[in-house]
């Protein structure tokens, strides 16, 4: 027997994500796209959320149609909430989404570098980067002028230097891609020795 026929429909829809923010994000937007699935139930009344500051039982649920644009988000962790409810009245469980909005830039140090001018054929670089929301900036595109170095994780050597002038760069990115540069120009000389 189907109880949903007899009215004896308890379970409140399923709520389904279509579409939600990256976990990272470097605009203050974000853009779901839901949908609710009453499971052969006596049919779909609305769909509801809460976001941020007005999570919590105390605070109102904002009916929307399935499509939901957020604006004017600040850099940091937003959060909202998504239930559905059936004709019934009954709830369904309520969907968490988490995400951070980060627009702010790694900050990039060049902790060694070689001496400028130098007489050494080696050269030694060290690098750090920190966040604001990452704590884990990553490095890349690491470059001898417009050569491409292979380290590039916080420590970088490039031998058999020829005198010459030299330009090296590094950049370090976040998880929501917002990226920074830095670069060193130094020379090497022609060594007196021998």
């Amino acid at each position: 027997v189907d109880p949903h026929r007899f009215g004896f429909d308890e379970d409140g829809p399923e709520v389904v994500l279509l579409s939600s923010p990256s976990q990272y994000s470097k605009d203050g937007k974000a853009h779901f796209e839901v949908t609710a699935d009453d499971h052969g139930g006596i049919g779909l009344d609305r769909m509801e959320y809460q976001v941020d500051d007005g999570i919590g039982e105390s605070f109102n649920w904002f009916q929307f149609g399935g499509i939901l644009d957020l604006t004017n988000l600040q850099d940091g962790v937003h959060k909202i909430f998504i239930r559905a409810l059936d004709l019934k009245g009954n709830i369904g469980e309520a969907k968490f989404v988490q995400w951070t909005v980060d627009n702010g830039k790694p900050v990039l140090t060049l902790n060694g570098k070689p001496a400028d001018p130098t007489v050494s054929t080696v050269a030694n670089f060290s690098y750090s980067a920190t966040d604001t929301h990452d704590n884990a900036p990553t490095f890349k595109n690491c470059f001898l002028d417009s050569v491409p170095l292979d380290d590039c994780d916080g420590q970088t050597s490039v031998a058999n230097l020829a005198p010459a002038f030299y330009t090296f760069k590094v950049t370090a990115v976040d998880k929501a891609g917002n990226e920074t540069s830095i670069k060193y120009d130094f020379t090497v000389l022609e060594s007196d020795g021998d």
